[in-house]
């Protein structure tokens, strides 16, 4: 049944209600439907608009009242905001859907959440049947990084789906609609859009910085994407190279034995700026940990059924604890190798049994494909693949549990990217990373390759990111205050070891398959014996019968 005008309007009006206490975890999660329907006004996670930072529901309630500008959706950072309207609500994510948005609606019951098992559960509670999408479930088997994730807006189960990027859901009275959010227009020319970015992100930084209670950790490998998002921080330091501020900036890169050359690029750029890498910091306050039930339980809220490697959350999300990475680079350039869908799924075809399953799965992708590049005509259709999916769920999988600033998943380089197609995306981010800090573009990375070449320095842009005037960016910031869920000792290892073990039943084998269950059943065994998964993708057809068990009771087959 729809929500009742009454239960919309009851709400104290100019303040973000808390988290509804039935589904949230430590402000992880979300589910509001016509049997539960939003507070007046919702913000959970983090944003940035302009030069400001926005974390929590206070900080969101803080910006809106100092500011004089609403949260909206569509802005940089993963986050959701819900807000009552005259007919019913809307609720809308980040600008690349870090947070995620799945949907469900019969045009009498409808359910949005950042949570697949979440909304089936809750509708099955309320006496509403979902079914099993076998073909998406089939196509996880597949040993490429493209089905390691949802691959097309549906999911395993056939009722819920995954609202595309720059999209809203608007529930008008009682039903449920998807709109599309506006865009940022084009810049006039690349110089200023460059600029825009440039300028934008520098104060972003600086603004974060200019608090004493951040920290940041900065990813720094051999490569060009993290070493851009490295610039922004040594610029913004340079600003201000106080002790205080060096000393909150911890460099990191991976010891990893197969990693070495990126460690040895790494360290060559810490030293040149005299930057300590991979250092204690042993004044560092710790954020709060999340217990063995907590990280079990995010996982499975969040992932399952979605994306199969298995990584658990440590901490709680800590507003003053912000991870610098290079991710969304690959939005912008060619991450698969084939050159469209039907290609790359033709490729992959052996892996499918049976085969009606993998025809019923290529259709389902080639038709999200199709249904999605109207509104990004200027994409191939693999870029526009990868943004939509493996983006939002393997890169975005940090943000889901801390604040991640990855300038390169900004709209405002997707601006630069969208207008100016015919500039290759690794000439942008030298023109970066020029523009901010000179010279560092030219410095060694892990691979000869990834070095300008002569054309490339010839045709470098540089901007000057201070155009705009000193920033003024303010710190708006609260920290999570929920409860913990459930005191407990037990680890995530074991308490997943427990599900795999009741899921472990006929009808999970029969479709499974007994070869991939008896190795899923020794990787649990070894991972229970060392508290841990060797990589997280060992964990794949794990977290694949679990997803099965759990769409199947949910269905009831079985």
């Amino acid at each position: 049944m729809a929500a009742s005008d009454a239960q919309r309007r009851h709400k104290v009006p100019h303040r973000y209600d808390p988290p509804v206490t039935s589904t949230d975890l430590r402000g992880l999660t979300f589910l509001f439907s016509s049997f539960q329907p939003p507070p007046r006004r919702f913000f959970q996670g983090f944003a940035f608009v302009d030069e400001h930072y926005i974390a929590g529901q206070e900080g969101a309630l803080a910006f809106e009242a100092q500011i004089g500008a609403p949260m909206r959706p569509g802005e940089d950072g993963c986050y959701v905001v819900a807000t009552e309207t005259e007919s019913g609500y809307r609720i809308g994510v980040d600008h690349v859907g870090l947070q995620k948005m799945f949907y469900y609606d019969n045009g009498d019951v409808w359910c949005v959440s950042n949570s697949v098992a979440m909304i089936a559960e809750h509708l099955t509670a309320h006496g509403v049947r979902v079914s099993a999408n076998l073909p998406q479930l089939t196509s996880h088997k597949m040993p490429h990084t493209f089905a390691m994730q949802l691959s097309s807006t549906r999911t395993a189960f056939n009722e819920i789906r995954l609202a595309p990027l720059h999209c809203a859901v608007e529930i008008v009275d009682g039903h449920l609609r998807l709109v599309r959010i506006p865009r940022l227009p084009a810049a006039p020319d690349y110089t200023e859009g460059l600029r825009r970015f440039v300028s934008t992100w520098a104060r972003r930084v600086q603004t974060m910085l200019s608090s004493e209670r951040v920290w940041f950790d900065v990813d720094l490998s051999g490569g060009v994407d993290s070493r851009t998002v490295f610039a922004f921080v040594r610029a913004a330091q340079n600003q201000n190279p106080s002790d205080d501020i060096m000393r909150r900036i911890n460099l990191r890169s991976s010891r990893s034995e197969h990693l070495a050359e990126d460690l040895a690029a790494a360290s060559t750029v810490a030293e040149a700026f005299e930057m300590p890498i991979n250092g204690p910091q042993p004044d560092r306050p710790k954020p709060p940990a999340l217990t063995g039930w907590e990280r079990y339980e995010a996982w499975r809220r969040i992932h399952l059924g979605v994306y199969m490697p298995v990584y658990f959350p440590v901490h709680a999300p800590n507003p003053w604890h912000i991870h610098f990475h290079g991710g969304g680079g690959e939005t912008h350039r060619r991450f698969y190798a084939a050159d469209d869908p039907a290609t790359m799924l033709a490729r992959q075809k052996d892996y499918h049994r049976p085969k009606y399953l993998f025809e019923a799965w290529k259709q389902e992708v080639l038709g999200c494909v199709a249904e999605l590049q109207p509104h990004e005509p200027h994409l191939n259709p693999m870029v526009l693949h990868y943004r939509e999916f493996r983006n939002r769920f393997h890169v975005g999988l940090n943000s889901q549990y801390r604040v991640v600033c990855s300038p390169l998943n900004s709209r405002l380089l997707e601006v630069v990217t969208r207008s100016n197609s015919n500039i290759d995306s690794k000439q942008i981010l030298y023109d970066v990373m020029e523009s901010l800090v000179p010279g560092l573009n030219r410095m060694p990375y892990d691979v000869a390759s990834k070095s300008p070449s002569v054309d490339e320095l010839t045709a470098m842009t540089v901007v000057d990111g201070a155009l705009d005037g000193p920033g003024k960016g303010r710190v708006f910031a609260s920290e999570e205050t929920s409860a913990v869920a459930r005191h407990s000792t037990a680890k995530p290892i074991s308490l997943m070891a427990e599900a795999f073990e009741a899921a472990d039943r006929p009808l999970v084998v029969e479709f499974m398959g007994e070869a991939r269950m008896s190795t899923a059943r020794g990787v649990m065994q070894d991972a229970v014996s060392r508290g841990r998964f060797t990589r997280a993708a060992d964990a794949n057809d794990i977290s694949l019968a679990l997803a099965v068990a759990h769409t199947f009771q949910l269905s009831h087959l079985g």
